[in-house]
């Protein structure tokens, strides 16, 4: 009997070891675990305002450097494509926004920036890591794999529409931006994106950064010899899913000896004009988060005003607009005027787009204008609306950008100069001009970059 009690004791006492031991390995403070697969834990840490960079996270206007602010983040990591259970979730990191009071201002709360995040825990391995700010909150908390965030996509009516945290008292002798938007009332979630494929994580380091682009890749503080800095130096940086379209200006310069209203008969010179609308047509109102192909991916396109898209879409006029198009109301502006200059403080003409790269259903800008004249036929007076599309970065000979369609995170300026009635307008009796050929009725220059205008609000410059 005394043996089988020493060895009953013997063996309790080695359940209380091997207990022992299992919770010192599930602590805070213990040596990396290694999960079913061989792989070791590791982590990763990501910087966001590179001092290079001017401080921010993106392309953007170092005037206003609140529309490139991060306010959320989530870091997702997934499996490479060869490795074992490739596309499975890896590791997952997020910052939600959150607020803090502002005394002295116009405002009594903004959101508070985020410039990194880190300790993103993962195992190594070669990973793919997918970083998206701004989205909404915890967005891909419940993402297991790469097909289910690759099937989560961004719509354009969030763009640049998330409202302020707090309340705002303008300052009625504070002096105005062009477009009378202070920079205080900004919007501030232009979603942005990058990933990184095939990264290696290696197992002999706790710690991987991303980003850092002082200190040998490091955060500041930290040894030269701790840690892996994944690319060195090298910054990383987020594109904004949206392109912004804006014009900066609508000149006319017609003919002295008048505009052919109707054919057959002779010009009239007894005519008035006014842009009376802009809106733009075959707008992608759905994005992908990560750039490049998604053959499941549906896309979805918008147009601004019915009537002239309905218009437009009549067979012997255009033949490429997007037959599922929707109507999308933030897809237009109503104006009247008989010229446009931004420079005079007029309110603003710019739209937010997502990337584009169907070429069967190029992106499309139009201008409306409306025509008052008196007929050379039988002196009654007539009214007649002509629209003006055109074509966004569309493909031409010698043109500076590397792109022919709308592209994230990049700026398209338009200038038009309107020479002649063109060839869509209602009440026509003849039939319209066709509109693959060239059209000397309007004359236009665009400058495309990432830094041409502000990003967010209904300042310009």
């Amino acid at each position: 009997m005394e043996k089988m009690n020493i060895k009953k004791h013997i063996n309790l006492l080695i359940y209380i070891l091997v207990g022992m031991l299992m919770y010192s390995c599930s602590g805070e403070e213990s040596i990396p675990v290694v999960d079913n697969t061989g792989q070791q834990a590791t982590t990763l840490s990501i910087l966001f305002n590179a001092p290079q960079e001017g401080g921010l996270k993106s392309s953007g206007n170092p005037e206003i450097d609140a529309e490139s602010k991060i306010y959320s983040l989530e870091v997702i990591v997934f499996k490479s494509q060869g490795e074992a259970e490739e596309g499975k979730l890896d590791g997952y990191g997020c910052v939600t926004r959150k607020t803090r009071d502002v005394i002295g201002q116009t405002y009594d709360k903004e959101y508070i920036e985020i410039d990194e995040i880190q300790g993103v825990k993962l195992t190594a391995g070669k990973r793919d890591v997918y970083v998206v700010a701004n989205a909404p909150d915890s967005c891909f908390g419940s993402v297991k794999n790469l097909q289910e965030f690759l099937s989560k996509y961004e719509s354009l009516s969030t763009q640049g529409r998330y409202p302020h945290p707090g309340n705002v008292t303008p300052d009625p002798n504070e002096e105005l931006p062009i477009g009378g938007i202070n920079p205080s009332n900004l919007k501030t979630n232009l979603t942005m994106c990058n990933y990184i494929k095939d990264v290696a994580f290696n197992n002999l380091y706790e710690q991987h950064y991303l980003g850092y682009t002082t200190n040998s890749g490091r955060p500041t503080g930290v040894a030269p010899s701790h840690g892996n800095p994944l690319f060195g130096t090298d910054p990383f940086l987020l594109e904004r899913l949206v392109a912004r379209v804006a014009i900066e200006k609508i000149e006319f310069a017609f003919p002295a000896d008048g505009l052919l209203f109707e054919p057959g008969y002779n010009k009239s010179t007894n005519y008035t004009y006014q842009i009376d609308s802009v809106f733009m047509m075959n707008v992608r109102t759905n994005s992908k988060f990560a750039a490049g192909s998604q053959p499941e991916f549906a896309e979805k396109f918008g147009h601004g005003c019915n009537i002239g898209y309905s218009f437009l879409n009549q067979p012997g006029r255009l033949s490429d607009l997007h037959q599922e198009s929707q109507l999308t109301d933030f897809l237009v502006e109503a104006i009247t005027t008989p010229n446009y200059d931004i420079s005079k403080n007029a309110t603003p003409l710019w739209f937010y787009a997502f990337e584009n790269e169907d070429n069967a259903h190029p992106t499309y800008l139009v201008i409306g204008v409306k025509y008052n004249f008196k007929s050379t036929k039988d002196n009654s007076l007539k009214t007649v609306k002509s629209y003006y599309q055109v074509v966004v970065n569309p493909p031409a000979s010698g043109k500076l950008a590397n792109h022919d369609y709308i592209k994230r995170n990049y700026q398209y300026q338009i200038t038009a100069i309107i020479k002649g009635l063109g060839g869509m307008y209602g009440n026509n009796p003849t039939p319209l001009k066709s509109s693959n050929v060239a059209n000397s009725d309007i004359e236009i220059t665009e400058t495309v970059g990432r830094n041409l205008f502000p990003w967010t609000g209904d300042t310009y410059r």
